[in-house]
């Protein structure tokens, strides 16, 4: 007995088994489901944009362009040209999202994901800029409320000194 399911496109009911009984199917479906969730809604509609419109995106291309995402997303970090950016999901939607809401301006289908990446390269380094800021207001705000350090005391004890030799 196998389980029916229905084509969210077109209605059609088939087994579900036939949805993933090519094994590039099922390695896709395994990949996508690794991926942070809140990326889920977002890669699949990135992914569309690979499919040409005469026809269907083969399923071997949709794993071998998921598994080269998903090892970016994974491991925290973007290389790109030789460089490391670190990424967050944050970062990854918003590259994501700016894809997405500009697919009229872009030349589809996408080949490769040298777009998102640079639109994340962009987004990784605001989001580094952004963090750097507030840390840097943290250990102002830190060092404003710890009072005087060490090193100022010991400039005020040898400026009192000084003061002192001076008046003799």
């Amino acid at each position: 007995m196998s389980i029916p399911a229905v084509c969210p496109v077109c209605q059609a009911k088939f087994p579900i088994e036939a949805g993933i009984n090519d094994a590039h199917a099922r390695q896709a479906i395994a990949t996508a489901i690794k991926l942070p969730p809140p990326l889920g809604d977002h890669i699949l509609r990135y992914m569309a944009l690979f499919a040409p419109q005469s026809r269907a995106i083969t399923m071997d291309r949709l794993a071998r362009l998921l598994n080269e995402l998903t090892d970016q997303i994974t491991s925290g970090e973007l290389k790109r040209d030789g460089r490391r950016y670190k990424t967050s999901t944050e970062v990854w939607a918003a590259g994501l999202q700016e894809v997405l809401d500009g697919r009229d301006r872009w030349r589809l289908p996408l080949k490769t994901h040298g777009l998102l990446f640079a639109l994340t390269v962009d987004h990784a380094n605001k989001y580094s800029a952004q963090l750097e800021q507030s840390n840097e207001k943290k250990l102002q705000t830190r060092a404003r409320q710890s009072g005087p350090t060490l090193l100022d005391e010991y400039l005020q004890v040898q400026s009192n000194k000084q003061g002192e030799d001076n008046g003799r």
